[in-house]
């Protein structure tokens, strides 16, 4: 496709495309290779089989090399008339295609784009390079089948083969539906005349009468589509290789091993795939990281996550972590997912910036829960590297987490399957270095195998499940139990695997949640990641943890955002404001490209719009302005962008000497600024980006930020006498200047301490009940008797019935996020959407949940469910009021012996019990883990915000 759009993503390409090769020339002076060259959507060669030559003598073979071949095997007049590349903007590109010379080529490996023609090509790769149709504005899309080759067995009357077609865009890899098929040039009718097209689901199935070697490929009218190859040998059941249904090049299957269950295999193979094509344009985390453990399973595989998906996930989570408030579980999977895409989480870059982040330790600093939905993902944060000074952090997290093991084995958060297999993950990777460790590994999968159900399958209590299933599978492989065949886990000759596949669709689409009538994004997930674990298992016969890319280790690069991974090309400001100016300058290596260009911009522009309008006429042009990050500049025929000089290249800007962490979308110039984009060899070192410029009036700005700062520390904890501290806070941060604002660190704390003073205004503005509410539950001398009484007067809670209000009752996530809410006065959140999958829009708690996760009270319990319907523990209540209240810091006077300093909750338990919130369960205990009761709740509540 299009070079120049590559930009977008050029970091993520060459992260990939520096990971060790072999050396095939080390070993062999050619390699075969088979190449298929099309000219404005008709084959010239397809398929074709070339040797390729080493000429460069660089120990490997690339695409130049291969395209030269071909020319030379089959160009008239060889490659001296029909080919010739060069050295240009991107590095070794095309010059002449098949005698073409327009300069709108494009070429694949293995149906992946690729960046230049020096990337590498391996023996039997397949190699697609074509002329664009529409070479104006490269609209051209690329079709690929899911085979490049097949061999079927011709029996009578005829052979059949079933094929699928996707293709790919700018944006998105997708099923083509309405593509006439050809063979061999021809196009394919049925009995009645008509044209065989690809149906809804990119699926043709094609029917061949004699032996022999064809080509299939494949049209749209309303596309410019790059042709498709699939060359089929058709043979006699002795020369046959055999149904091209039973396997391809990337999933071979040996009839003859009598441990591989064909059919299933078969069907494995097609719900990876099939559920790997949905997911290439995927930028969530999870997902990143799973289809990187499919690309490790199935490397010749078509379907790899598109490289702007890449640059969106890896944009999105360096500038989660550049905030610095994130917690355990955001820091973990941040460093399991970009250690899966190659990427050093010890050694990561905001847009525009030098200052390293380490995710590392970032999650060193912030406390570790021991929940079996946090810890098991920062056990596994931790392996991915050999990280120094995590150690006895490790070890506190394994000795708290080995703590809440049940006596039958078994861990219970939301489920004793679920949860016992999460943390067999975890603990995998500490197996064989502590025999503690591993007997609790030995009895949680010992509890597995009692729990298992006569036909196979999991129940966490609400029936059996697909998550279940899955969960079970990912655990036992992590602690080395094949899933299909140990003999522990097949009942009644259903294995735990056979029991996750029973919620597969038939069609092998997807999976359904307790049934396989209708697909479940959440059940598909989970069961792919289980999928990809059990194939590693049975192939090798080893343990597989769907979490481990240390293997990655050896190989890591920095990674650099380009932006905030939702950036978009900005607004004009509106044409009735006031005109402001500023001055552009362009530095490249040597020299200036532009010095000093004013041009006048309406007020309310970014530096987007003024470095636009400051090219004009300039002869200087750029990539990637509009999604909030220049990737290359072109003056004179020179381009300089990122690896033109070296991997840490680049282009940066200031403003007014200072270099902003924002991309050039986003920063909002003002009259008078300067702006200079100058060109750095290496960004991580570059000692002149954010240098002092201005440096007093950035100091005077910082101490002024400072001194708003102390004051809304002082605030502290919320009372009704807080109203004076909050107000000064408040002045002072107004009479701010915008970039002293932008300084002040804790400014969110202001936020929330005046939420809460007014929810806590509001609550005692309350007129008291005129009546008694009489519970026949609630008696005048239980503790809980004065909150009941004010929690029901002022809508915050009601009785479970008309009589009675249920005070022993436990209290789930969902109520005590709603019994908060009402407390805040019920304020209407911002958020339109929650992330989570267990959270109904029609459910109660629906507001309440959107409006604590805004603001950080309360967290989901993984990336996709937030668990309304779990059990709310004595700790999780207190952080949630603790949170609501802004988080205040306690003196540290009071302990608990079962409070260690490094659980989450610690310093909410401590805050709680300095202000007579909780006094603790007696003899020094807290009891964080206990259930937390519907009268434990009103009264924490009460104590809080009704006294």
């Amino acid at each position: 496709m299009k070079k120049r759009i590559f930009s977008w993503f050029l970091t993520l390409v060459m992260v990939l495309g520096m990971l060790p090769m072999t050396a095939l020339a080390e070993e062999n002076d050619s390699i075969t290779a088979y190449v298929t060259i099309a000219d404005r959507g008709e084959l010239e060669i397809a398929h074709k089989a070339v040797t390729v030559v080493d000429q460069n003598e660089d120990g490997s073979f690339d695409i130049d090399e291969t395209l030269y071949a071909a020319h030379e095997a089959f160009y008239k007049g060889g490659a001296e008339s029909g080919y010739s590349s060069y050295t240009g903007d991107y590095g070794l590109s095309l010059g002449k295609l098949w005698g073409d010379e327009n300069g709108a080529f494009g070429y694949y490996v293995n149906d992946a784009s690729a960046w230049s023609l020096g990337d590498t090509v391996e023996d039997g790769d397949h190699v697609v390079a074509f002329i664009y149709q529409d070479a104006e504005n490269w609209s051209d899309v690329y079709g690929f089948f899911d085979k490049s080759t097949a061999s079927v067995t011709l029996e009578e009357p005829s052979a059949e083969l079933e094929l699928t077609l996707s293709c790919k865009d700018w944006n998105s890899t997708y099923l083509l539906e309405g593509a006439a098929v050809t063979v061999d040039g021809e196009t394919m009718t049925d009995e009645d005349g008509n044209e065989v097209v690809t149906d809804s689901e990119g699926k043709v199935t094609i029917s061949f009468e004699e032996e022999g070697t064809y080509i299939v490929s494949a049209t749209k009218e309303d596309k410019n589509l790059v042709p498709p190859v699939c060359e089929v040998t058709v043979g006699d059941s002795e020369t046959s290789g055999g149904s091209g249904d039973l396997g391809d090049a990337e999933n071979p299957i040996d009839p003859e091993d009598p441990n591989i269950d064909k059919e299933k295999e078969e069907r494995i193979n097609a719900l990876l795939d099939n559920i790997a094509v949905s997911y290439v344009d995927r930028s969530y985390e999870w997902n990143i990281m799973e289809m990187a453990a499919y690309e490790e399973l199935f490397p010749d595989s078509q379907y790899k996550t598109s490289d702007k998906a890449k640059k969106e996930y890896i944009d999105k989570a360096i500038a989660s972590l550049g905030e610095g408030n994130a917690d355990d579980i955001t820091y973990s999977k941040a460093i399991i997912c970009l250690t899966a895409l190659g990427i050093d989480a010890e050694k990561l870059y905001t847009v525009n910036s030098n200052e390293p982040i380490s995710a590392v330790e970032c999650l060193n600093r912030v406390s570790h829960s021991s929940s079996v939905w946090y810890a098991p993902y920062t056990m596994a944060a931790y392996n991915q590297n050999n990280y120094s000074g995590t150690e006895e952090l490790e070890k506190d997290l394994i000795d708290a987490v080995l703590e809440n093991q049940g006596e039958d084995g078994s861990w219970d958060e939301w489920g004793s399957v679920q949860s016992t297999s999460n943390v067999i993950a975890g603990l995998s990777f500490y197996q064989g270095t502590d025999e503690n460790i591993d007997k609790a590994i030995e009895n949680a999968v010992a509890y597995l195998h009692e729990v298992q159900e006569s036909d196979g399958r999991f129940d966490d209590g609400y029936g059996p499940d697909a998550n279940v299933a899955a969960m079970a599978v990912i655990g036992l492989c992590a602690a080395g139990v094949n899933p299909d065949t140990d003999d522990r886990f097949v009942k009644d000759g259903v294995s735990a695997l056979d029991a996750l596949l029973s919620f597969a669709l038939t069609d092998n689409s997807g999976f359904g949640y307790n049934d396989n009538s209708s697909i479940n994004a959440y059940a598909t997930e989970q069961a792919f990641r289980a999928l990809i674990a059990a194939k590693q298992v049975m192939k090798t016969g080893k343990a597989f943890n769907i979490y481990d890319f240390s293997h990655n280790s050896d190989s890591l690069t920095p990674g650099r955002a380009t932006g905030s991974g939702s950036e978009t090309k900005p607004d004009n400001p509106p044409a009735e404001n006031d005109d402001i100016t500023v001055d552009v300058t362009i530095r490249p290596d040597v020299g200036y490209w532009m010095k000093n260009k004013y041009v006048t911009v309406d007020e309310g522009a970014t530096v987007y719009h003024a470095f636009i309008k400051a090219l004009e006429g300039s002869g200087i042009t750029q990539e990637g302005a509009e999604s909030g990050y220049v990737s290359s500049m072109t003056y004179q025929g020179r381009t300089l962008g990122e690896f033109t000089l070296g991997e840490n290249d680049g282009w940066l800007y200031k403003v007014n000497g200072e270099l902003p962490d924002v991309g050039l979308t986003s920063y909002e110039i003002e009259d008078g600024d300067s702006i200079l984009w100058y060109y750095t060899e290496d960004w991580t070192k570059d000692s002149s980006a954010g240098a002092g410029y201005r440096a007093d009036i950035g100091e005077k700005n910082q101490e002024a930020a400072d001194k708003v700062g102390d004051l809304i520390h002082k605030i502290g904890t919320i009372t009704k006498d807080s109203g004076e501290a909050i107000k000064a806070a408040r002045e002072a941060y107004d009479a701010l200047t915008k970039e002293q604002k932008e300084l002040v660190k804790n400014y969110e704390e202001l936020l929330q301490a005046e939420e809460a003073f007014e929810a806590l205004l509001a609550a005692l503005e309350k007129e008291a009940p005129q009546a008694e509410i009489k519970f026949t539950d609630v008696a005048e001398d239980d503790y809980y008797y004065d909150a009941v009484q004010w929690a029901v007067a002022n809508g915050i809670s009601a009785g479970v019935t008309e009589d009675a209000f249920g005070p022993e009752w436990t209290c789930s996530r969902g109520q005590l996020a709603t019994f908060l809410w009402r407390v805040a006065g019920s304020p209407a959140p911002e958020t339109k959407t929650v992330p989570y999958m267990d959270v109904a829009e029609e459910s109660y708690y629906y507001d309440a949940i959107l409006w604590a996760m805004e603001n950080d009270i309360a967290k989901g319990t993984d990336g996709i469910s937030f668990s309304p319907e779990m059990t709310v523990t004595r700790a999780q209540a207190v952080t949630f009021l603790w949170r609501a209240l802004g988080s205040p810091a306690p003196s540290g006077k009071v302990s608990f012996g079962d409070v260690p300093e490094t659980a989450y909750y610690h310093d909410a338990v401590l805050w709680a019990a300095e202000n007579g919130i909780t006094s603790g369960t007696g003899e020094g205990m807290f009891s964080p883990d206990a259930s937390c009761q519907r009268g434990q709740i009103v009264t924490f509540l009460y104590r809080a915000f009704g006294k």
